[in-house]
């Protein structure tokens, strides 16, 4: 056994070192919490809060703000997300899509291949149904068949619901007659007799 001098020494610097432990660890959770306290979500019902918070946990400046509206847009969670910064508060307000899709579906396509028409769509499987977006993917699709000589394309969409409470996006597509040009048939053209008059 050391000492008494050298052991009230060891149990001094332990209790020290488990002070500085404890008010690390103290102060990592307190600002941890307070910076979970400074971002107020508003508009949600079946997202989890701490979800849409965690893509505003890396800070509260307006870039790393920006920076968050648009990767959760992204995911298509969301038919409308904003941000403002208050009083050193991050206040985001989102707007739930009603309808989440489960694929992007064609149909009455032949020329064009499903999986290079949903290259062209912006209308995602896992994202949220909008209709804009979907009135668009429309003239996409027929933008892309006028490629191919098809101007005359028409194209419409529906929403298939399934049990588990997502959709199915199908545009049904009518693809048409080719467009343009025909050739003349120049041999069905008769040629005039030509009247050489003499002075």
């Amino acid at each position: 056994m050391g000492n008494p001098g050298q052991m009230h020494f060891i149990r001094g610097y332990l209790g020290r070192l488990f002070f500085a432990a404890c008010l690390v660890f103290g102060v990592v959770g307190v600002t941890s919490g307070a910076h979970a306290q400074a971002i107020v979500v508003q508009g949600v019902h079946r997202v989890d809060p701490d979800t849409v918070r965690s893509y505003f946990a890396g800070g509260t400046d307006q870039a790393h703000v920006n920076q968050a509206v648009k990767d959760l847009s992204a995911t298509g969670m969301f038919s409308n997300v904003s941000a403002r910064i208050v009083g050193g508060k991050v206040i985001v307000t989102v707007v739930e899509s009603n309808v989440i899709l489960n694929r992007v579906a064609f149909e009455g396509n032949s020329k064009i291949k499903g999986d290079q028409l949903a290259v062209e769509v912006q209308s995602k499987a896992r994202a949220g149904f909008n209709e804009a977006v979907a009135n668009g993917d429309i003239d996409r699709i027929k933008e892309a068949y006028k490629k191919f000589g098809r101007s005359a394309a028409k194209v419409s969409y529906r929403l298939v619901p399934l049990p588990d409470g997502r959709s199915d996006l199908v545009f049904t597509i009518d693809e048409g007659d080719k467009t343009g040009v025909r050739e003349s048939n120049l041999s069905a053209i008769k040629p005039f007799p030509i009247i050489v008059y003499m002075a």
